[in-house]
């Protein structure tokens, strides 16, 4: 009889531990956490000549056509942060991404700050489904709003 116990017991706890796993697994990101994730990965990846936009990790933030878009560009502005050849120097910045505000069609608009001493810096996310996942399509500049 102990034995079967034991079998019942275990089998409970490894079907509460498979439930668990793809609870969590399922858990969706918002689009605010998705921004928040991709500028903690884009500070941490853009060092130098190894910029972040040349990494394939970034596919898993924004979209393949908006990628493809940042990779041809040659403006020299660095088109996450609008910010120009100075960028690097905002790389130890604090980022303070703000709700956002659905505007129709399962688009978002995430408002971003970044922040280093004195400095402030904002930009819009956009971010709207593809595939399934949340993937960031533009960031615009609202320097000329301010």
């Amino acid at each position: 009889m102990k034995t079967w116990r034991w079998i019942y017991c275990i089998a409970l706890l490894v079907s509460m531990l498979i439930f668990h796993a793809v609870d969590g697994y399922c858990t969706e990101k918002t689009p605010e956490q998705l921004v928040h994730d991709f500028y903690q990965w884009y500070f941490a990846k853009n060092s130098g000549s190894d910029m972040a936009e040349r990494r394939d990790e970034i596919h898993k933030y924004v979209a393949r056509m908006l990628v493809d878009d940042v990779r041809k560009d040659t403006s020299g502005i660095y088109y996450f942060t609008k910010v120009g050849s100075y960028g690097a120097w905002w790389d130890g910045a604090a980022t303070e991404v703000k709700k956002a505000v659905e505007i129709g069609g399962g688009v978002f608009m995430v408002p971003v700050e970044f922040v280093l001493e004195r400095e402030r810096r904002n930009v819009v996310a956009l971010v709207k489904r593809y595939g399934g996942a949340l993937k960031i399509f533009k960031v615009m500049d609202v320097y000329p709003f301010m």
